[in-house]
Parts: structure tokens; sequence; C-alpha cells
């Protein structure tokens, strides 16, 4: 997975640690969702239709990957509901996880990432690599985590440009997200939106 990852680095990057982190970081949470599995079960939706299946990593729509981190346990989620106030109806609402960074290396994400629901708890050694999360979203920090369409993600830095956060963002190739999007699919699907 890591070679695929690292595949897609163009030549400014290579050897830049913040990208390398962003990918990984993202990597770590759905493998941890997967070999944690949910800590909270959500109410199964009675009367919605069944979630259509993910594109094929051939033929899927171009996706980023970014990784918007505040400097406060609450950060990412104050900033979110201030978003929240002035892009009601935004599509970028409904794509991000939160992720905090607790003592001990205490990991929690939680949210909606590659169009599934993550309710990741994960602490010490069930977090492989913690060293990158300790990179990207230092203990006692939060962070934004977005995987959506290019627009999506420039739609979230604009809505968060005065929230005082350190954006790091990525284009990902088909392959990594046909890849990620594989990763979380045991996952169970994100609410779809309002009607």
């Amino acid at each position: 997975m890591i070679a695929l990852l690292q595949a897609d680095v163009p030549a400014p990057w290579q050897g830049g640690w913040v990208l390398y982190t962003l990918i990984v970081i993202a990597v770590i949470a759905v493998l941890a969702y997967v070999a944690v599995g949910p800590r909270r079960s959500r109410p199964a939706a009675t009367d919605a239709a069944p979630a259509p299946p993910p594109p094929s990593p051939a033929a899927g729509p171009e996706r980023d990957i970014a990784v918007m981190t505040f400097p406060h346990l609450d950060g990412a989620e104050r900033a979110y509901a201030d978003a929240l106030q002035a892009n009601r109806g935004a599509a970028w609402l409904r794509e991000v996880a939160f992720v905090e960074h607790h003592r001990h290396n205490h990991v929690l994400m939680r949210g909606t990432f590659a169009g599934r629901y993550l309710d990741v708890d994960a602490e010490g050694e069930a977090v492989p690599m913690a060293d990158e999360i300790n990179a990207s979203v230092p203990e006692g920090s939060s962070a934004l985590v977005i995987f959506a369409p290019p627009d999506d993600v420039s739609a979230l830095a604009d809505a968060l440009a005065s929230a005082h956060g350190r954006l790091a963002r990525h284009h990902l190739s088909a392959a990594t997200v046909g890849a990620i999007e594989a990763s979380v699919a045991d996952a169970p699907p994100a609410a779809p939106p309002p009607a």
C-alpha cells in the first residue's frame, strides 16, 4: 500500500513529509477502523434507499485528500460549526471526518470518509506509525480530514481560511482513490444528504 502511495507523489513532493503524512493518516485511520471495528453502532436508516456501489477506480471521479489541523482538541469542531452557519448546503460539509489526538497517543476519528461513516477509537500500539500521526495532528490538536472532489476541497479551504488551521492537500491518482475506497468498503455507508 505504501509503495502504491509513493508512486503517486509528484517530483516536488519527493522527500516532503507533509504529503506522506497526509496519506499515511488517511490509510492508518482506515486500517485502524478495519482492525478495531466500530465502537458505537449507528441506527439503521429504515426508509433510506441502499447506497450505490462506489465507482470503479479506473472510471472514478477525481479526488483530493486534505487535512486541516487546529491547535486545540475542539478546534476542528469549532471551525466546522462556524463554517456551517455561512455555508449551509455546501457538499463539503457532508464529506469530512474529525480527528482528535489526545494524550498517550489516543486518536479518535469520526465522520464521513470516502462515502463511509468511520468511528475509530484507538490508542497506543493500536495505531501503527504513530510518529506520522504526531507529525500532522500533534497531541492536543484536532483536524478535519476530507477525501472529496477537488472543488469540494477548495471550498472547505476557502470556508475555513480565517479559522487559523494548517492545510495540507494532495491530488490522488485513480489507483490511490480505488485503494482508499476499497480499504473502507466494510464501513457503513454515510447517511445520505437530507432531501
